[in-house]
């Protein structure tokens, strides 16, 4: 959209919130707009572009779930469309993530930290998260995905991420680009 976008927590009163520029080179004029003000939002954020409209994946501290934020115009400036994306009760998901646009669609890579040691996927059907989400154990061989980023390559997602059990760099490749197929993974070194 040519502007210059920056997603954060504002540790004053933690609100997820998102500043918007309308010059690339920051010389402009900075917007904020508050994203999600309930609990204690915002915390490990990931920052999109989904299909021209601002995107955000981000963990809320006090429900302990991992969220996705879609707003409904090009700058920031409409109405957000907040959904949970993953949850179990009693358990915190999701304090890592990755956001990326998947034809069209959001996917975040995350891990299910207390719930699971797992690196997770989900992908949802709408680019405003409200459709149906699915979602994927991409690797569960230890404690896995805590330090993780997710990116299309040729066209099919792909996520490098670091098992702390180990010490492997692993990155973990679907076999379609629309993340329905098999997840398969190889350790590229460790450290």
């Amino acid at each position: 959209s040519g502007l210059l976008m920056v997603a954060y927590m504002d540790g004053k009163d933690h609100t997820l919130k998102l500043s918007v520029n309308s010059d690339p080179n920051a010389n402009g004029i900075w917007s904020t707009y508050s994203v999600d003000a309930t609990g204690v939002a915002g915390t490990c954020l990931s920052l999109a572009n989904m299909e021209g409209h601002p995107a955000i994946s981000y963990y809320d501290y006090v429900a302990g779930n991992l969220k996705y934020a879609w707003n409904a115009n090009t700058d920031g400036s409409g109405q957000w469309s907040i959904s949970t994306v993953y949850s179990v009760p009693g358990y915190e998901v999701g304090q890592v993530n990755s956001l990326i646009a998947l034809n069209g669609c959001p996917a975040i890579a995350f891990h299910g930290y207390e719930y699971a040691n797992d690196l997770m996927f989900a992908v949802c059907d709408s680019a405003d998260g409200t459709g149906n989400w699915q979602y994927a154990v991409v690797d569960s061989a230890g404690n896995v995905g805590k330090w993780l980023s997710l990116a299309t390559v040729g066209g099919k997602p792909e996520i490098a991420y670091y098992c702390s059990d180990t010490g492997d760099i692993r990155l973990a490749v679907n076999s379609e680009s629309d993340a329905s197929g098999v997840w398969t993974y190889l350790t590229i070194d460790t450290i």
